[in-house]
């Protein structure tokens, strides 16, 4: 390499998480253990965490899932309690709680306009979510653990994989209608997956031609 790397900024943080930038660039969130912490450039940083259990037996929970909206006004987060949390970004006061996964949530995702939050998770299900009313609009059953979740660049589908090593396409404009399952993993169970969508390309998989490849 030419050139050094240098660390520009250095942040203590408990333990290992998922990291996500806002949609903006300005604010670095990292989901890990039981909190999640919140970093922006030349302020204080802030934390947030799942309300705890009512019974004393039950341990903190661990966030293992976070997500921005691309608005950038609000941020989610999955926890091993099997909630979905939706934050204020301004000041990461809790805006609500969503109720309806019966094991943990491993992975959560807005749509583009930020109307829509997806969750799945350990009870073999994927929740479609209206963001401003909080209520549970659709619930997908997928075919093992839902790993990840994630909408199309377009909003046109919803891709869910799970840790049997299937991917599932639905279509968001048709009641999130199935569209195609993938077996291109091989089952792995316990392995947390993730996905991106790529450009623009025409697809052979029962997509229309003008939505997005995965």
């Amino acid at each position: 390499m030419d050139k050094d790397v240098r660390v520009a900024e250095y942040f203590p943080i408990p333990g290992p998480g998922e990291l996500v930038y806002s949609g903006d660039g300005r604010i670095l969130a990292c989901a890990n253990r039981t909190s999640a912490h919140l970093l922006e450039e030349n302020k204080d940083s802030f934390r947030v965490e799942h309300p705890r259990p009512k019974r004393s037996s039950v341990g903190a929970t661990t966030i293992v899932g976070i997500a921005f909206s691309p608005n950038n006004s609000q941020f989610a987060t999955a926890g091993t309690d099997g909630l979905v949390c939706l934050w204020r970004t301004r000041d990461c006061a809790q805006m609500k709680q969503l109720a309806g996964h019966t094991a943990q949530v491993h992975s959560v995702a807005f749509s583009l306009d930020s109307s829509l939050l997806a969750s799945t998770g350990a009870d073999m299900t994927a929740r479609i979510w209206h963001v401003a009313s909080g209520r549970c609009i659709h619930s997908i059953r997928v075919p093992g653990r839902g790993m990840c979740v994630l909408f199309s660049p377009d909003n046109a589908i919803l891709a869910v994989g799970c840790d049997k090593g299937e991917l599932g396409l639905y279509d968001v404009r048709n009641d999130f209608a199935v569209l195609r399952s993938l077996h291109a993993h091989s089952a792995s169970r316990g392995t947390q997956l993730r996905m991106a969508f790529g450009p623009l390309l025409p697809q052979k998989w029962g997509c229309p031609s003008e939505r997005r490849g995965v």
